[in-house]
């Protein structure tokens, strides 16, 4: 399995990337489809994880896969 590049294992870059990146329209429309009913799904390209874990703050169950950059 390829490992991620090293900028992608820097904790630093998360926090970073949500500064840069705060939840949008699109944010608030896929929770309002994800509903109250608690739900279980897999989030596929998760990047920093936020809404699977805004997903799980609802009470979804919710596993976050994130990609590969395909470098070996």
């Amino acid at each position: 399995m390829p490992m991620p590049d090293a900028i992608f294992t820097d904790p630093r870059q998360a926090a970073v990337y949500e500064v840069l990146n705060p939840p949008a329209d699109d944010t608030a429309f896929y929770l309002r489809l994800a509903g109250d009913r608690p739900l279980d799904g897999l989030d596929m390209g998760c990047g920093t994880g936020s809404f699977a874990v805004e997903l799980a703050r609802r009470g979804h169950a919710r596993m976050g896969v994130m990609g590969s950059s395909g470098n070996p």
